[in-house]
């Protein structure tokens, strides 16, 4: 009895969820996580402005997302830092756990997607007009 109530009540609470009309507390990712979930999707708890450091990016935006997703795979902070702002990079090693679960797949030069949902990342140029990553954008399915 008290499973089909809980049952009931996350059915309930994830459709008032789809719907916007209930805000819900931020989940975290994974266990010590500092990145959660909220309604506009991944955003981390600690990520600083990362403006007094530019990356210096790679010469395409696809070299700057497969080298971002080799250096994740490879958990390679300093070589995802080379094409990344501080914020992605924080953002995406937070999900470490995620990734061993559902494994990463980098679909398309700005796409990651996992089991449960997506990463877009976000690259723009710097003012050597290189491309980097300079957001991770969640979303669910």
């Amino acid at each position: 009895m008290t499973n089909t109530i809980a049952s009931i009540i996350s059915l309930i609470t994830l459709c008032v969820t789809a719907f916007g009309a209930y805000e819900t507390k931020p989940e975290t990712v994974s266990p010590g996580s500092n990145a959660h979930w909220n309604a506009l999707g991944l955003v981390s708890k600690h990520v600083k402005p990362s403006a007094d450091r530019i990356p210096s990016g790679a010469e395409t935006p696809e070299a700057a997302a497969e080298i971002f997703f080799k250096a994740f795979k490879a958990n390679d902070r300093k070589a995802a830092a080379e094409v990344a702002a501080d914020g992605p990079v924080e953002d995406l090693f937070e999900m470490r756990g995620v990734d061993k679960i559902s494994p990463f797949k980098l679909v398309s030069e700005t796409v990651i997607y996992f089991d449960g949902g997506s990463l877009e990342l976000n690259i723009v140029t710097n003012y050597s007009g290189r491309f980097y990553v300079n957001r991770v954008i969640g979303s669910a399915d």
